[in-house]
């Protein structure tokens, strides 16, 4: 019976020393889903701006595409103007004739497909609410956008250092209280952390006079004296509140 007061009096130190991290279970899943929210973000604001460069691209390619074939219509132009000014075309202005019409036909053929493409990246970027006629603007405000997800994944990933050095201290902590609980109660204590939310952030715990108390007066031998240990299983409990932030 006495046994039992004891291991529970050690348990109520421990539980109580742990209570706030039970009490927001969960952060760590927490802060990892607004991590992995602000990437998502990001990279939809990196897809918009991509999708821009590529409207910008085709824009120049089509108008360079088109510059080529006017000028290769106009020579083709004045070849057949050269033939129809004869009466007698030669076999050589024939086949120049023939040899202007290829350019023409393949940069007929490269301004159509280049309209196109370029027609569905226009409607993709309306659909994305981004007006083509003013993409300046636009880009103005994607690159303070992506400057603020930039920021806030860099914030976020400085908690999930910080708490993962909280978790190191801790574990280290629960460690030392496995070990000087020992004889039969070391199992019963570690089974009380494995309960605890070992990897979230910890705020200030409540005082734990009570806890410790019941300690005092369940480790009091018939002659009013404490067993030596509560002063270490007690300390213990203290370091674990000091060695936490907050």
């Amino acid at each position: 019976m006495a046994n039992n007061l004891q291991l529970q009096a050690i348990l109520n130190v421990i539980d109580r020393a742990t209570a706030p991290l039970r009490q927001i279970a969960g952060g760590s899943q927490r802060m990892t889903e607004q991590l992995k929210t602000a990437r998502q973000a990001l990279r939809q604001l990196q897809q918009q701006q991509g999708d821009i460069n590529s409207f910008k691209q085709l824009t120049r390619g089509l108008a360079d595409t088109q510059q080529e074939l006017g000028q290769a219509r106009q020579k083709l132009q004045q070849m057949q103007a050269a033939i129809a000014a004869t009466s007698n075309a030669t076999q050589k202005m024939i086949r120049d004739l023939q040899r202007h019409e290829l350019p023409v036909n393949r940069l007929t053929q490269a301004e159509t497909d280049q309209t196109d493409q370029l027609q569905r990246a226009r409607q993709q970027l309306q659909q994305a609410g981004i007006d083509v006629n003013n993409l300046g603007q636009h880009e103005q405000r994607l690159a303070a956008d992506m400057a603020r997800a930039n920021q806030a994944i860099r914030e976020q990933q400085e908690r999930l250092r910080r708490l993962n050095e909280i978790n190191r201290q801790y574990q280290q902590t629960m460690q030392q209280s496995r070990e000087l609980a020992g004889k039969g109660t070391s199992m019963m204590m570690a089974g009380a952390a494995t309960g605890a939310a070992l990897s979230v952030p910890v705020k200030a715990y409540a005082d734990n006079e009570d806890a410790a108390t019941q300690l005092r007066v369940a480790m009091m031998k018939a002659n009013g004296q404490v067993a030596p240990e509560f002063e270490q299983i007690n300390a213990l409990a203290t370091k674990l509140g000091n060695s936490l932030p907050g």
